[in-house]
């Protein structure tokens, strides 16, 4: 079996110093450290510590399948549960001691870092796109009037993003519980009473 490369190492050890610690609080030494690497070493993978967020960044979106979101076999408002049900699993594996990277760097990054704001923006505004989509699916097929698709798919990112934050500042699953079993489905509830049929 071929050895991971040593790009990768860092990238996996940065990605987890960065959920672990935050973005400012994570040095490069810290990183090559957690990889085994020389810290000289980083520089010949990345130029700079915001590069690598990027990556990280842009890796961890990649992994929360939104294609979830597209799956036509599944009602629309359906598989908008399944999917924040499978985002918040994951971070239940970890006893929501870590967050949600998205959400993590939301709250800490500001205009020094405008690259790793781009990439967030990006990866915001694609989960809240295909959300919308989803919403605008339910809509029409049951003729809803006065729906405002796109609020309502902010209101759920941001109501599992609050969740996330706030179960990592606390080290407890009960904010994420409540925003599936409550927040969620009263958003879910409130678009459903467009509906006309």
């Amino acid at each position: 079996m071929a050895q991971p490369s040593m790009r990768d190492a860092i990238r996996k050890a940065g990605r987890e110093e960065f959920h672990e610690r935050g973005y400012y609080a994570t040095g490069i030494a810290a990183i090559t450290a957690r990889a085994d690497a020389h810290k000289g070493s980083f520089y010949n993978h990345y130029a700079s510590k915001e590069d690598l967020a990027v990556e990280v960044i842009t890796d961890y979106g990649n992994e929360q399948r939104m294609e979830m979101l597209e799956d036509a076999s599944v009602e629309p408002l359906t598989r908008i549960e399944q999917h924040f049900t499978f985002v918040s699993e994951a971070l239940r594996a970890f006893d929501f001691r870590l967050g949600c990277m998205l959400g993590n760097f939301s709250a800490e990054i500001t205009t020094e870092t405008p690259r790793i704001q781009e990439t967030l923006t990006a990866n915001l505004d694609y989960w809240a796109g295909l959300l919308t989509k989803a919403l605008d699916e339910a809509a029409k097929a049951h003729a809803a009037v006065g729906h405002d698709s796109e609020t309502t798919a902010w209101l759920l990112i941001d109501g599992y993003e609050g969740a996330a934050l706030r179960g990592r500042a606390t080290r407890s699953a009960r904010p994420m519980n409540a925003f599936l079993s409550t927040g969620m489905p009263q958003t879910l509830a409130a678009f459903r009473s467009h509906y006309t049929k």
